[in-house]
């Protein structure tokens, strides 16, 4: 009775251990649901993307906790952008041009067009 007992107790242990393994496993699936939601929704670049969904990799998050991950992915990205400055516009452009005169003088030279007759 003993024996009997105890392989009892044996099996029950081990139904619970695999009942809180599924659940775990379940509520990482949830997680991750949940995630990839929210990274679609974000639009956010894809290594930021990479990055977040390497935070919450096989583990249970909540919401909140991913919802700030995003607003933080989110915020390093805007402030990125406000730090970029285009430079050199303007000098680029004036260099095609006087690259364009500079190739339309050369056409003409080779054609014997001179430039009162262009």
């Amino acid at each position: 009775l003993k024996t009997q007992l105890k392989e009892s107790n044996d099996e029950l242990a081990n139904a619970v251990k695999a009942r809180d393994e599924a659940t775990q496993r379940v509520k990482i699936l949830e997680s991750r649901e949940v995630l990839e939601k929210k990274l679609a929704e974000s639009k956010l670049p894809d290594a930021l993307v990479k990055r977040v969904r390497g935070q919450f990799k096989d583990r249970i998050a909540e919401d909140a906790a991913i919802e700030e991950a995003v607003n933080d992915a989110r915020e390093l990205v805007k402030d990125l952008s406000a730090e970029v400055k285009v430079e050199g516009v303007k000098e680029t452009k004036d260099m095609i041009e006087e690259s364009s005169d500079a190739d339309a003088d050369l056409l003409f030279k080779v054609l014997g067009v001179k430039e009162g007759d262009a």
